[in-house]
């Protein structure tokens, strides 16, 4: 048994987060190790002894951090946990992803549709050609944003998880739509076009979802 209050601490997260074998193999080492440098640090000042800590606290983590990416497929957290983290993942990850797809898609159809005189094939000047870019490239990005959580998200959550990234798409769309009929020099038909192709992408990449999930996994 650890008795010190940093030991404690640390087993008690543990507990809640890892899997007993991992608790055996990984925690209880590193745990001894911060609690043999923080007896040993008890004659140095304050903010020695709490560097000290906050080392091996970074340590703690660190190495359950390369158990996790180097653990041969061996996960040491227990399920409940890594799904969380999964979800926690799963919203940075997919606005990661969606500015990637707006990139390449920006520019894959910016190759297709410009000419060298800066003007699409049907004679439109930059400026309109930049605005049908974006309203091409707006399907594949709220598909990549929906795809990403939901692919990203654990199994048993991604009914849930499927239902939200559809309502974040439809609010994204329904921005651009409500920005396309505010009062101003005159309806901007190049937004209310990048948010009709966000709602279809968000829409298509849900049907998909519902369709081909398994019966006992479907989206509600």
């Amino acid at each position: 048994m650890i008795p010190s209050r940093l030991g404690m601490t640390l087993l008690a997260f543990a507990e809640r987060v890892f899997e007993t074998e991992s608790i055996d193999t990984v925690v209880l080492p590193i745990v001894a190790d911060i609690q043999f440098e923080v007896k040993a640090s008890a004659h140095r000042s304050p903010l020695g002894r709490a560097w000290v800590r906050a080392r091996g606290y970074g340590s703690f983590f660190n190495a359950i951090a390369l158990t996790v990416l180097l653990g041969c497929g061996r996960n040491p957290m227990n399920s409940k946990a890594f799904g969380w983290v999964r979800l926690l993942l799963a919203v940075p990850l997919a606005l990661l992803v969606t500015a990637g797809v707006q990139l390449a898609a920006t520019r894959l159809f910016g190759m297709m549709l410009m000419h060298p005189g800066e003007r699409l094939a049907n004679g439109l000047v930059l400026l309109e050609g930049v605005n049908t870019n974006k309203v091409v490239s707006s399907p594949f990005m709220s598909a990549a944003f929906f795809w990403t959580m939901y692919l990203v998200a654990p199994p048993h959550r991604r009914s849930p998880v499927a239902i939200g990234a559809l309502i974040v798409t439809g609010l994204w769309g329904a921005l651009m739509v409500f920005g396309s009929v505010m009062p101003g020099p005159g309806f901007h038909s190049w937004l209310f076009g990048i948010g009709m192709a966000l709602w279809l992408g968000g829409g298509v990449s849900y049907w998909l979802a519902r369709r081909f999930q398994p019966a006992t996994e479907r989206v509600a």
